[in-house]
């Protein structure tokens, strides 16, 4: 699984998926799962197939959080959730953004570093 910003396309968050198979990697072809500009992208591994990325959504000013299942045969997307509105998200977080999944909790940790005063903050 790969996660980028398109710049080819607006900046939305893309997902290409690849397949391993006798020492060769092979690309499927790729779709968008967040439409809106997006600059800084982290994922982590949960279990049983699925997946948490957390996107800096420049356009709304929030850190998204989407799930997505990966069966081995097909790939589902989670709707968006927001993971810090628009009114408490004002940072510049540029590149420094890290999700990790805590399986002894069962939570996601996501650490960021605000560039305008240069303070990490977890949650």
């Amino acid at each position: 699984m790969l996660l980028y910003p398109d710049t080819n396309n607006n900046n939305y968050c893309t997902l290409k998926t690849s397949i391993i198979s006798n020492n060769s990697l092979t690309f499927n072809t790729t779709k968008v799962i967040h439409y809106n500009y997006t600059q800084n992208i982290s994922s982590t591994y949960i279990n049983n197939g699925k997946s948490v990325v957390i996107i800096d959504d420049k356009d709304n000013k929030y850190l998204a959080g989407i799930v997505i299942t990966n069966t081995g045969s097909s790939i589902t997307i989670s709707d968006k959730y927001s993971y810090f509105t628009g009114t408490t998200w004002t940072s510049t977080i540029q590149d420094s953004l890290y999700c990790i999944y805590n399986s002894t909790r069962d939570r996601i940790i996501v650490a960021y570093r605000n560039h305008d005063n240069n303070e990490l903050y977890i949650n």
